[in-house]
């Protein structure tokens, strides 16, 4: 059965002033569109945090009396922004004010700085996302000709490193494998034209259980890791994200591990005076991804090592990096990505980014 396109205008309601963004409604309205969509974020987007921004549901109030049929909403209401019964209120008066317009979305409110700037805790990863039925990751530290699936039932945690406190080497993150996931990515690859292979005794590197462990520290989710290929491209990793996409339905979270940046040999240098500071070259090259996430500019993204400002200074080799186009391909074609977290640790970038 045919369906009519619907077409709508996404606004952000940041740095313009009120009487632009009413021009634009009255625009949109009289021309026909669809649908007219707010954010609803507390501090601007982009690398510049401190730009005004006004508050979404305010902003769909004013955009209820100052329109006559475009329905209306947010993309998407920030649900740990206010208390749900204050939440469905405001939405109610709202659909009032439109004469029933109001398409109410929403969404996690995972913007951590926001939560830092009104002094809000900040829940745990894994809490935001949600338990899934089962995780597979694409480690940095695990490299290989072609893919390679984990099938181990009961993987062991393999401490893939030197030269650190005893402590760390104690630590054991003993979730189940999820074997029959690992197969299904695998004949998927296939299916996509990917060779694959299958390793049922490899255990899980640090790449693997050292962000699971912080995001799921019950170790209770079924989770198998793959492999990925360190002479070959973005592209080839973003390839592998999107032919594993119908995992997702089956509720299996495709995490890509790595790092944002990674000079290890500026990030010595680092250390030896302290450990404080950002390399003189990373907030450029941060900023520029998030920019082109955000812009869903897949392109520039696949193509970075040639567009991204500081490329090889961050990034002297691909591996750490590969992982993240992973993730990204297995996002919703045509959805941007969204920053989770933006820090530094011995001035290595270590920004994370989630795909709807």
């Amino acid at each position: 059965m045919a369906h009519p396109l619907r077409v709508g205008l996404k606004l952000s309601p940041q740095v313009y002033p009120v009487e632009t963004h009413r021009a634009v409604w009255k625009i949109a309205d009289d021309a026909g569109f669809d649908g007219l969509w707010g954010f609803d974020h507390l501090l601007a987007l982009g690398p510049d945090p401190t730009k005004p921004v006004f508050e979404g549901w305010t902003m769909l109030a004013a955009m209820a009396e100052a329109t006559k049929r475009v329905r209306i909403g947010l993309m998407v209401a920030g649900n740990l922004y206010r208390h749900p019964g204050l939440h469905a209120k405001i939405g109610a008066t709202i659909d009032h004010l439109s004469g029933g317009r109001l398409d109410f979305g929403i969404g996690a409110a995972w913007n951590e700085p926001e939560f830092k700037e009104l002094g809000w805790e900040f829940p745990p990863l894994g809490e935001r996302l949600g338990r899934p039925q089962a995780i597979l990751v694409a480690s940095a530290h695990w490299g290989t000709a072609e893919p390679v699936l984990g099938t181990a039932e009961a993987p062991e945690t393999v401490h893939d490193f030197g030269g650190f406190p005893d402590e760390l080497y104690a630590l054991s993150y003993p979730a189940p494998g999820a074997p029959e996931i690992a197969r299904q990515a695998a004949r998927l690859l296939q299916e996509a034209g990917v060779a694959t292979a299958e390793d049922p005794r490899r255990g899980l590197d640090h790449g693997a259980w050292i962000p699971l462990m912080l995001m799921y520290p019950a170790a209770d989710v079924p989770l198998a890791q793959l492999s990925i290929q360190p002479e070959r491209d973005p592209a080839h990793h973003w390839r592998i994200g999107r032919a594993l996409r119908p995992l997702r339905e089956q509720g299996v979270l495709i995490v890509g591990s790595g790092t944002f940046t990674h000079n290890l040999a500026a990030a010595f240098r680092v250390m030896r005076r302290g450990g404080e500071g950002e390399l003189p070259f990373t907030a450029g090259f941060v900023d520029w991804f998030a920019e082109r996430v955000a812009a869903g500019a897949t392109a520039d993204l696949l193509a970075y090592r040639e567009r991204a400002p500081h490329a090889r200074e961050n990034h002297p080799t691909d591996e750490h990096f590969l992982p993240f186009f992973v993730a990204a391909g297995a996002g919703t074609e045509g959805q941007a990505g969204e920053r989770l977290h933006r820090s530094t640790d011995f001035g290595m970038a270590m920004d994370a980014y989630a795909f709807a």
